[in-house]
C-alpha cells in the first residue's frame, strides 16, 4: 500500500500546456508509510470541490470559508477561491492531486515523476482509467487558487495573501506521449509550488489513514474527512464546532436549502467508517452548526508512531527531550532489538514495555535513573536483571487511551448538564414572562385575553366548570396557552 501526501502550489506564472521534452526526468523507489498520508493544512481545510456526475466545459469557481479556534483561543479564518476554465474539480481530481502530491514527497521535489499506472493502481481504479486520468491533469493545468488574508506560510511563519496555479506545469520523458494511453510505462512530470511543499517539509500538515480514505465511496465523504481531520490537527483539540454553511462551502454545495441535509447525509457516512466519530448537530446564535468529538485516535489521528505519541502525552515531550528519545532512536532500538511478548493480553514490544517501565519508574516513582538510554540498552542485553516498578500497570498506549475516552465521557456530562441547565433556565423565563404577559392582557387588551379565555373553555371547559377554583384553574390554563405559545416563536401582542 502506498502512503498520500498532499499539498498544493502557487505561482503567478502562465501554466505550460504543451507537452516539453526533459531527458533528466527518473522514477525514484521512496520508503513509503505503509498507512498514512499528510494534508497540508491550507488545502486540507478549504480547498473547495464541486461534486458532480459530469464535468462540462464551462468556467469553474468555487468559494470556501472555514473558521478555527487555536490552542491559545484566538480565532483563525481561512478564506480561498478555486477557480479554473476548463470544467469542474470533482473526486477524481481530488484523488489525482493526492496522488501527486504524495509523489512530491516521496521523491523529495516539487516536481514529481509518474507513469499513468501508477496513478491508477494506488487509487485501485479499473483498468481502462488512463484517459480519464490524463484529462484530469490536463483540466488541473488551468486551475488557481487564490488565498484571502489567511495563507500560512511555515517558512515566513506568517499569514499571507497569495493566488497560484494549482499545477505549474508539466513535462513528458524524451519521445514519449503526453497522451499516450497504450504505453503504461511512459512517464510524465508535474511541477507543484515550493512554499507549499515546504509547509509539508516543516511539519505543516494533518495525517490521514489511508486505509479510511480509500474505503469512503464518495467524493464529497472523502472531502469531509480531509476537512475535519485538519480542523482537529490545526486547532489541536479533540473536541471542535464547525459552522454547516462553512462544510457545505467546502465541498461544493450551492442550494442553501439542501445545506443541512446533504452535510447530515455525509457525516452519517463518515462515521461508519470512523466509529470513534461523534457528531451533534445544533443551533448557536441563529446558525446551523455540528459539534464534533474524537474518542481515540485509531484510524483518523495516523499518528507517525503512536508509541512515540502515547509516551509524549503521558510524560510530556520535555522529558522525552532531556533524555534523548525521539522517532529515530526509537526505531534504531526497534531495529536491534525486535522482540515482542504479550503484556495483559496484547502482543507489544519488549524494548517499548521497558522504556514505558523506565519512564515511570523515574518519573512518577522519583527513583534516581541517571540515564533512560543505559538503563533501556542494560535490560534489554539482559546485563541487568529488570524488575517492574511499583504502580505500574497498563502499558503506556493503553493508559492514554483509557484517559482520553474518561475526558470525552466527562466532558459529554458536563456538557448535557449544561443543557439541561440552560432548558431549565429558559423554561423559567418563558414561564415568568408569559405571567407578565397574562397580567397584561387581563388589564390593557380583554379583546385578546377574552380570546385565549374561549380557546381554554373549549379544551379544558370540563375540568374548569367542575372545579371549586375554577376562576383560578382558568387563568392558569391561559397562562399555559401563551407560554405555548412563546415556546413556538410566536409574538403576543399585549
Amino acid at each position: 500500500m502506498e502512503n498520500f501526501e498532499i499539498c498544493y502550489s502557487h505561482n503567478n506564472k502562465k501554466p505550460v500546456y504543451q507537452g516539453e521534452v526533459d531527458q533528466s526526468l527518473t522514477v525514484t523507489n521512496a520508503t513509503q508509510d505503509l498507512v498514512n498520508f499528510k494534508s497540508e493544512f491550507n488545502i486540507g481545510l478549504a480547498l473547495p470541490f464541486e461534486f458532480c456526475k459530469s464535468k462540462k466545459s464551462e468556467k469553474f469557481e468555487k468559494h470556501s470559508m472555514t473558521k478555527w479556534f487555536d490552542e491559545a483561543g484566538n480565532l483563525n479564518r481561512l478564506e480561498m477561491i478555486f477557480r479554473g476554465n476548463s470544467g469542474t474539480a470533482g473526486k477524481l481530481d481530488q484523488d489525482v492531486l493526492n496522488i501527486l502530491m504524495s509523489m512530491c514527497v516521496e521523491q523529495n521535489t516539487d516536481s514529481p515523476v509518474f507513469t499513468y499506472e501508477d496513478i491508477r493502481r494506488r487509487l485501485g481504479l479499473a483498468k481502462g482509467s488512463h484517459g480519464n486520468i490524463r484529462d484530469s491533469i490536463q483540466r488541473m493545468l488551468g486551475m488557481r487558487i487564490e488565498f484571502r488574508q489567511s495563507f500560512y506560510s511555515a517558512t515566513n511563519s506568517k499569514n499571507i495573501n497569495v493566488e497560484k496555479h494549482l499545477i505549474q506545469s508539466r513535462k513528458s520523458v524524451i519521445n514519449e506521449d503526453y497522451s499516450d494511453l497504450k504505453n503504461i510505462d511512459a512517464r510524465h512530470s508535474v511541477t507543484f509550488d515550493r512554499d507549499i511543499m515546504q509547509n509539508l517539509l516543516n511539519g505543516y500538515y494533518s495525517v490521514l489513514s489511508r486505509e479510511t480514505y480509500l474505503s469512503l465511496d464518495s467524493g464529497a465523504v472523502r472531502r469531509l474527512y480531509q476537512h475535519i481531520v485538519s480542523h482537529r490537527e490545526v486547532s489541536k483539540r479533540n473536541h471542535f464546532t464547525l459552522e454547516i454553511e462553512d462544510i457545505a462551502s467546502v465541498i461544493g454545495l450551492t442550494a442553501k436549502k439542501e445545506f443541512f441535509g446533504h452535510v447530515k447525509k455525509y457525516f452519517n457516512s463518515l462515521k461508519e467508517a470512523l466509529p470513534e466519530l461523534e457528531f451533534t448537530f445544533a443551533t448557536v446564535n441563529r446558525k446551523k452548526v455540528v459539534k464534533i468529538s474524537f474518542i481515540g485516535d485509531q484510524n483518523l489521528i495516523g499518528n507517525d508512531d503512536e508509541f512515540f505519541q502515547s509516551l509524549a502525552k503521558w510524560y510530556g515531550v520535555d522529558v522525552l527531550e532531556k533524555n534523548g528519545i525521539g522517532v529515530d532512536y526509537l526505531n534504531d532500538i526497534r531495529e536491534k532489538f525486535p522482540k515482542s511478548i504479550i503484556y495483559e493480553k496484547t502482543r507489544i514490544k519488549l524494548c517499548e514495555l521497558y522504556l514505558d517501565m523506565i519512564f515511570h519508574q523515574k518519573i512518577v516513582n522519583h527513583s534516581q535513573v541517571q540515564s533512560v538510554k543505559a538503563l533501556l540498552t542494560s535490560a534489554l542485553t539482559q546485563k541487568t536483571e529488570y524488575m517492574k516498578p511499583d504502580g505500574f500497570k497498563k502499558f503506556v498506549v493503553d493508559r492514554v487511551k483509557h484517559k482520553e475516552i474518561l475526558e470525552t465521557k466527562a466532558m459529554a456530562l458536563r456538557e448535557d448538564e449544561k443543557k439541561k441547565f440552560e432548558l431549565q433556565l429558559q423554561e423559567k423565563q418563558t414561564k415568568l414572562l408569559a405571567q407578565t404577559t397574562f397580567e397584561n392582557l387581563k388589564l390593557k387588551n380583554p379583546k385578546t385575553y377574552e380570546k385565549y379565555e374561549n380557546e381554554a373553555m373549549k379544551l379544558w371547559g370540563d375540568e374548569i366548570r367542575e372545579s371549586l377554583l375554577a376562576e383560578q384553574i382558568l387563568e392558569e390554563k391561559i397562562k399555559e396557552l401563551i407560554q405555548n405559545r412563546m415556546e413556538t416563536g410566536e409574538q403576543i401582542t399585549q
